[in-house]
């Protein structure tokens, strides 16, 4: 499981509010977008066999494509062969809806940022809690306003979420606090992680968790800024 988040337009969330089913393309786009600050943002990740299942439907044919070519990178097979050997049923996309006449996406990413498998991580060290949490510090990796009305969304590890500019404004004050680094590095603690089962697991042994982690959330405060500074929306998902 990783966290992605997507920031966009107001007008573009407006449009991905009214039709969620548009939430898959936004999240499964190869196209490197540039953050406002030039930091090109990593990219999403592969899914589990069970997740595509429930996924395939719902593209339109430039995902497909796409993911069709993701697929043939990583495991030398095209989607179909794929699930067949997976034992998942086969799949074809949903009518291309995300693209106008002239073939150009309808909602346009201009930032994307991953936290890769660090996001739980990075949600304790902000609240001090594995899960949902009060407070804005805690609204930054498990809050926001739910999109759509599947309660496992098109991952299967739960609805995209987003957050309006006004809310972006918010979150992002909270986040570029000084203390939050402070307080976030001395709540690193690998064995009391590991028994709050926070994903993925922690190393006792090596500080690399511990400047992963960090560094993640050092990510996380500059995407947001980012965000606020251009009076952007925000989308996230694990996916």
């Amino acid at each position: 499981m990783i966290a992605k988040y997507v920031a966009l337009s107001e007008a573009d969330l407006d449009t991905l509010c009214a039709d969620p089913d548009l939430a898959p393309d936004l999240f499964l786009s190869s196209r490197r977008a540039s953050a406002p600050g030039g930091m090109v943002r990593a990219q999403p990740g592969f899914m589990a066999p069970q997740i595509l299942s429930r996924l395939l439907p719902r593209l339109d044919a430039a995902a497909r494509e796409r993911l069709e070519a993701q697929m043939k990178t990583l495991t030398g097979m095209s989607i179909d062969e794929y699930m067949a050997r997976t034992g998942q049923p086969a799949a074809t996309s949903r009518k291309a809806q995300s693209h106008d006449d002239g073939g150009e996406a309808r909602i346009k990413p201009l930032a994307q940022l991953s936290l890769d498998k660090a996001w739980h991580g990075v949600h304790y060290l902000l609240c001090g809690r594995a899960e949902e949490a009060p407070g804005d510090l805690a609204k930054a990796v498990m809050g926001g306003r739910i999109l759509g009305s599947d309660p496992e969304g098109f991952s299967g590890y739960g609805p995209a979420r987003y957050f309006k500019p006004a809310d972006v404004d918010v979150i992002s004050a909270a986040l570029n606090d000084p203390d939050v680094a402070r307080t976030a590095e001395a709540r690193f603690d690998p064995d009391k992680m590991d028994a709050l089962h926070i994903y993925p697991g922690w190393d006792n042994e090596e500080d690399e968790d511990k400047d992963w982690v960090m560094d993640a959330l050092t990510d996380l405060c500059g995407f947001f800024a980012d965000a606020s500074r251009d009076r952007l929306a925000v989308v996230t998902c694990i996916v």
